[in-house]
């Protein structure tokens, strides 16, 4: 009898809708333009680029575009680079234009032997550059390794949490809720402890005594009650 009340009160206890599994986005889109430079020659200042463009798309935190692609989507674009733009404005059209959330950019010089190049990573969103880097070679054979190191530095600290929209979802499940599971348990606990006490008691195969013995069906009922408060706290929390 008491087991077939149970199974009616549990049958009413709302069961938490299955949730939808989480949306992947895909990475966000880092445009890289040739380094800007009259005294270095265009085709060192590409090989910068092309080696930024590469390291930055290795990550997997991008899906990296160079100035090339640029100039091969839109002459538009390319004009506007061609004509040294660094401003925000000029740069949120660019990466707006191509669906961009960052723009690294930058300037080299020759001073000599050494070759100075500055580069700054620049957030769409933001309207602001967040993070900043150079390097100097004397040999040019020594670019590609400082590029790579450089496109490292300009991903570490200048992209947070709020900067990065991989964000993709949050990969740390979020924890139990706290109250519905102490419930859940405790109810799962005193119901078997009821059911225990009318399975061993001396009353209980005897239908004269069984009808006054209040101490299983309490059980039974009080432990049923706190599961489905428990579940209902689960399902709206």
């Amino acid at each position: 009898m008491f087991s077939g009340l149970l199974l009616l009160l549990l049958a009413q206890t709302p069961v938490e809708a299955t949730q939808a599994p989480a949306v992947v986005e895909p990475p966000p889109r880092i445009l890289v333009l040739v380094p800007k430079g009259e005294t270095v020659p265009v085709e060192v200042r590409h090989a910068i680029a092309s080696t930024l463009t590469v390291e930055l798309g290795k990550t997997g935190r991008f899906t990296a575009l160079s100035s090339s692609e640029l100039s091969q989507l839109t002459e538009l674009e390319a004009d506007k680079q061609a004509t040294g733009c660094d401003t925000s404005s000029c740069l949120g059209e660019i990466a707006g234009a191509l669906g961009a959330r960052f723009v690294v950019f930058g300037d080299a010089t020759q001073l000599g032997a050494l070759l100075v190049v500055n580069l700054s990573l620049f957030d769409v969103e933001r309207a602001a550059s967040v993070q900043r880097t150079s390097f100097e070679v004397r040999d040019q054979a020594d670019i590609p390794a400082r590029a790579r190191a450089a496109a490292s530095a300009l991903t570490v600290g200048g992209l947070t949490p709020d900067a990065s929209s991989t964000s993709t979802s949050s990969s740390t499940p979020a924890p139990l809720p706290l109250l519905p599971v102490t419930l859940l348990v405790a109810g799962g606990v005193v119901v078997a402890g009821g059911l225990t006490f009318d399975a061993v008691s001396p009353t209980s195969n005897n239908h004269a005594l069984d009808a006054g013995d209040f101490v299983g069906p309490a059980a039974l009922l009080s432990g049923a009650a706190i599961l489905v408060v428990g579940a209902v706290l689960w399902g709206t929390s």
